[in-house]
């Protein structure tokens, strides 16, 4: 399970710099800073998962704010979001080191 935790961390790492390379390429051409919101990048990579999830979220209670988080989530760039998914999945796949060393039990 950890090594799967580590192998997205380096997939969205990996997404995050692509799309932070893609941003700066346009904003170095249009000679204004440029950065593509999240949903862009879904709609153009995943557009059934952004569906599905979309009538997930859309089919919840009116109570929860949910909607809101995600479209909060979505409008950030594409480049943070997946910097911050690397991050998060590479700290569930961390692997604490013994505070005995490497011959404790």
């Amino acid at each position: 399970m950890r090594f799967l935790l580590r192998l997205f961390s380096v997939f969205f790492l990996a997404a995050a710099v692509v799309a932070g390379t893609a941003d700066t390429i346009q904003s170095f051409a249009a000679d204004t800073p440029v950065m593509t919101p999240g949903l862009t990048v879904m709609e153009f990579v995943a557009p059934k998962a952004l569906a599905r999830a979309e009538a997930y979220v859309g089919g919840l209670p009116d109570g929860v704010e949910l909607q809101d988080l995600v479209l909060r989530l979505f409008s950030q760039p594409a480049f943070a979001l997946f910097l911050g998914l690397a991050l998060i999945f590479w700290i569930l796949g961390y692997k604490r080191k013994k505070p005995a060393g490497r011959f404790s039990a």
